[in-house]
């Protein structure tokens, strides 16, 4: 397996802030005890910022946007509600910038 990590372009955002928020994501893979294949930064937009902004009740200013695939246990060690033995792609990661703090807010599909 292969894994791949992207960080964004520097007018996009930091490199410390696109490598912090691939540590997130990575945590919260291997907590589920999932497999990462491949994470990326897929940008932002205005949309996505109002998306955040109407689930915390407009606290952000910025976003970053990632997209990820990854590979779940086996059923006898999966104790996630993923399907066992299974590669998820495009799962969407979105984090929030909060005053000067970043933030995972939500993921999924």
């Amino acid at each position: 397996i292969i894994l791949t990590t992207a960080t964004a372009q520097v007018e996009a955002i930091s490199y410390e802030d696109s490598t912090s928020a691939i540590d997130t994501i990575n945590e919260k893979l291997r907590g589920w005890h999932c497999t990462p294949l491949k994470i990326e930064y897929v940008g932002s937009s205005a949309e996505d910022l109002e998306y955040l902004n109407s689930l915390k009740r407009g606290k952000f200013t910025d976003c970053m946007v990632f997209k990820s695939d990854f590979h779940t246990p086996r059923a006898e060690d999966n104790q996630t509600t993923f399907e066992p033995d299974t590669d998820y792609k495009d799962w969407t990661w979105y984090f929030g910038l909060n005053g000067d703090k970043w933030e995972l807010v939500t993921y999924g599909y």
